[in-house]
């Protein structure tokens, strides 16, 4: 799906009056009615992927709405203020996201776009938990801002295994890697997952990537006890990667 270019009629699954903020639009911004509302300084965004800030909710159609009113652009000028609604919406379903999804382990919606969810954790913004999902309506989301500048707040862990052959491996599928992410390698519990024939087989990081999956990566190699790369290493690795900003 694309970004708003109109407002959108954005279903909501109570009255959306009964719990919203109002936020100052960033200067040159536009952001239409029904669209997920991104809040970085204290300024309101239309949602999009790269935003480092938290989904506060969803643009309501105008500052005083009534049953029935007719969406129209709202601060298209990048001027004055929003008032973004908190509760359950319905959004477009980025394609990724099914009923299995549902209060499943880690059943969270992200924000592809600004009416757009799916279930990437790269740079996506937390929207919040999925609740429904219907195939004419979207996914049903539950958002707080609170729990959501909460979510960004925290460290992103990122974690896996991967298998060490000759030597080396080189890992760019499924992570987002970052210039400041941290990663940390052991080997797996079990005793013949370690192969090496050198002494030491201490694992190390000797190259990294930054970007999202696909084109972010790291590569992994084994040390021996002298400090020489060991080209006989093998077997499983758990890796986690770290950063202290939400990746």
């Amino acid at each position: 799906m694309t970004a708003l270019s109109a407002p959108r009629a954005t279903r909501s699954k109570y009255n959306a009056g009964d719990r919203y903020r109002v936020f100052p639009v960033a200067t040159g911004e536009t952001i239409y009615p029904g669209a997920i509302v991104v809040v970085v300084d204290g300024e309101a965004y239309a949602a999009a992927a790269a935003l480092d800030g938290a989904v506060a909710g969803w643009a309501d159609l105008d500052t005083t709405p009534e049953a029935g009113a007719t969406p129209t652009s709202v601060n298209a000028l990048g001027t004055g203020n929003v008032k973004v609604c908190e509760g359950e919406a319905w959004y477009v379903n980025g394609a990724t996201i099914a009923t299995t999804d549902i209060a499943g382990t880690d059943a969270e919606a992200f924000a592809d776009d600004d009416q757009t969810v799916g279930t990437t954790r790269g740079d996506e913004k937390r929207v919040g938990p999925i609740l429904d999902v219907d195939a004419t309506l979207g996914v049903l989301v539950g958002i707080n801002f609170r729990d959501n500048i909460d979510y960004e707040g925290r460290p992103r862990i990122q974690s896996g295994t991967v298998t060490l052959a000759a030597g080396t491996v080189t890992l760019a599928t499924g992570i987002t890697v970052k210039a400041t992410s941290r990663i940390h390698l052991t080997w797996e519990d079990a005793a013949a997952d370690i192969t090496h024939a050198n002494t030491g087989g201490t694992l190390t990081v000797i190259s990294k990537t930054a970007g999202a999956p696909g084109t972010g990566a790291f590569t992994v190699n084994t040390v021996d006890g002298a400090g020489a790369l060991d080209n006989t290493g093998a077997g499983v690795v758990a890796y986690s990667i770290i950063d202290d900003t939400n990746l």
